[in-house]
């Protein structure tokens, strides 16, 4: 029986010490403001605060302007040559 008791008295310090912690806890407080962005202005502001994105960005016109070259010379070079000449 005194088992019993003192697994119960252990339980209900566990439960009241959660709640305490649970009080005291940072989550409780209010979460910050929701702001309202546009596509346009979410992206303006990850670009300005991560310089990583902007490189990112830099490769990427990079490869593209490389892709063009590529495809550019696929096309191969055409010359062309003409003369005109008028005897009386």
């Amino acid at each position: 029986m005194m088992r019993l008791a003192t697994t119960v008295a252990a339980v209900l310090f566990l439960l009241m010490a959660g709640r305490v912690l649970a009080a005291d806890s940072p989550t409780t407080t209010n979460p910050p403001p929701v702001i309202h962005l546009t596509l346009a202005q979410a992206m303006a502001e990850a670009l300005s605060l991560s310089p990583g994105l902007k490189a990112a960005g830099h490769q990427v016109s990079a490869a593209r302007h490389d892709a063009s070259a590529a495809a550019r010379a696929r096309w191969g070079e055409l010359d062309s040559v003409g003369s005109y000449s008028y005897l009386n």
